[in-house]
């Protein structure tokens, strides 16, 4: 073994433990903690025959830690620190009702915030729509620090602003996307309206909110198909549970129109 040899064997011996340790600290100084009498908050969910529910997202915000980002001109800079979790729902035993409660005060070093919430939910794998498809997941998203993080998009779709607990109904019907281009795909996916409206949006804003309640109503029987041109020129159609045609509005069927056959 020659000299330079040595050294970089030295060097390495002297790195990895100091590299090992740093990387210790730096996971337990973003380490969740949720001090015993953190606010919960609780999400209860009525699951339908033929959908399958995902566990819950949660996300945690903190301005005590910072994350090194990047810009597109590949320029570092520092934000707040974010991390993610995910829990499952718990069986309730009766009328097919899950529920999972996630603490607003993530507590430990970076006191974490809870900043938003996902609950996403599909069309069940055994279900016959669901052959020979793509299934898109469906969501509902829970903005609580007020950052505009909306399923992880920010300032785009609309968000409704709600106070206190939440009792959500919504009807949803199984649309099935037809893609031609760039390449040929077919989704599945629950619709429950336009999402570019606030009237018929799954995005909120909470203030004092302890406990959510979700009770999605899905007609099955009722299935909308949306189908994209084969060329850039053509238009998208949209064939109704009733067999009617139409041209889509920004690009999703008409949801007043659906809520009518139900």
């Amino acid at each position: 073994m020659n000299f330079l040899t040595k050294k970089r064997v030295m060097l390495l011996i002297f790195l990895v433990p100091v590299l090992l340790y740093i990387g210790y600290e730096l996971s337990l100084t973003r380490k969740l903690s949720p001090p015993a009498d953190s606010e919960l908050l609780t999400v209860s969910f009525r699951v339908p025959e033929g959908v399958t529910l995902l566990p819950l997202g949660g996300l945690y915000t903190s301005s005590e830690c910072t994350n090194t980002n990047f810009t597109a001109g590949g320029h570092t800079y520092q934000a707040d620190a974010t991390t993610g979790v995910s829990l499952p729902f718990v069986s309730q035993g009766a009328a097919n009702i899950m529920s999972v409660s996630i603490a607003k005060d993530g507590g430990g070093r970076c006191r974490w915030q809870l900043s938003s919430v996902g609950v996403g939910f599909r069309v069940s794998d055994d279900n016959p729509l669901v052959k020979g498809k793509e299934v898109i997941e469906t969501s509902y998203d829970f903005d609580l620090l007020g950052n505009g993080n909306c399923g992880g998009v920010f300032g785009v779709k609309q968000v409704n602003a709600a106070g206190g607990d939440l009792d959500i109904k919504t009807d949803f019907f199984p649309m099935i996307y037809i893609r031609h281009i760039p390449r040929n795909r077919t989704t599945v996916e629950l619709f429950g309206g336009d999402t570019d409206y606030e009237k018929w949006s799954r995005c909120y804003r909470l203030s004092d909110t302890e406990n959510i309640s979700i009770n999605p109503i899905v007609h099955f029987g009722k299935v909308v198909t949306l189908e994209e041109p084969n060329n850039l020129h053509g238009d998208f159609t949209v064939i109704y549970p009733d067999g009617s045609r139409g041209i889509p509005l920004n690009i999703s069927p008409d949801y007043n129109k659906l809520l009518s056959m139900k």
